[in-house]
């Protein structure tokens, strides 16, 4: 590189090659130059990524052309620089800008961390929006929505009945009522008594089934979730009683024989 061309090099300013792109080179001030004309030239970093990173455009080494490849690409400068400066590479890690800023994409701004440490690094310097409750992109409900939830459960409304009023599995609408999900939000929480279950009730759990109900179903029924269901039904939970009322799931399985080509 010719010292006489003006502004190719910065004080302080190192110059790499770029592995897998011959004729550029990068600096470790973040520029990145061609060496494929008759004369160096720098190029314009006014490029942005999706993601707000300063791009470059670089044409691809010709073993790397296909007719699906355009003859240049945006390549983003501070993995460029990182790959040629910043020791500590390696599979996994990703490259971190250390004063948060996108754009400066100098050396000593750079460093390799895991995805977990640049998440941490983010929200530690507030980089990083946490979106909960209904400021999140993808909630389906609204705080209204939730103490009304609540409202309901402890009068009684059963997981199922708030699974369909607001749209979103019985699950989630018993996680909501007690407290586990959108706990920032005030109500009622968990203020019903926790559903007994009677001997009776274990019974005609045993007959759903054996009609061919779902779990699930069962569950809403009686305002239990399915594991609960599951360890009545396989004697794990009032083994007495499972032994007592294990023949009525006879029909369920005689019915999947049944539907079984294979049995």
């Amino acid at each position: 590189m010719s010292k006489s061309q003006p502004g190719l090099r910065l004080p302080g300013e190192k110059w790499k090659r770029i592995p897998g792109y011959p004729g550029y080179r990068v600096s470790n001030l973040g520029r990145v130059l061609s060496l494929k004309r008759d004369s160096p030239r720098l190029l314009s970093l006014n490029g942005r990524s999706k993601d707000g990173y300063t791009t470059v455009s670089m044409t691809y080494p010709k073993e790397q052309m296909t007719y699906q490849t355009h003859n240049a690409r945006p390549v983003k400068i501070h993995r460029l620089v990182a790959k040629a400066f910043v020791t500590g590479e390696a599979p996994g890690l990703i490259v971190n800008h250390i004063d948060g800023d996108k754009t400066n994409a100098k050396a000593t701004n750079l460093e390799w961390l895991t995805l977990q440490e640049n998440a941490q690094h983010a929200r530690d310097a507030g980089l990083m929006k946490w979106s909960r409750g209904e400021e999140a992109s993808n909630a389906k409900l609204t705080d209204a929505k939730v103490l009304k939830l609540r409202k309901l459960y402890a009068k009684g409304a059963t997981s199922g009945e708030l699974s369909e009023r607001f749209e979103i599995t019985p699950t989630h609408a018993l996680c909501i009522a007690r407290g586990t999900s959108w706990g920032h939000v005030g109500g009622p929480i968990g203020t019903r008594p926790t559903t007994k279950v009677n001997e009776a009730d274990i019974k005609k759990m045993f007959k759903l089934r054996g009609k061919g109900a779902k779990l699930q179903d069962i569950a809403d029924k009686f305002d239990l979730n399915m594991p609960s269901v599951s360890t009545y039904l396989s004697g794990k939970r009032r083994p007495d009683l499972h032994e007592k009322f294990k023949h009525l799931l006879i029909d369920v399985v005689d019915h999947r024989k049944s539907n079984n080509r294979w049995a």
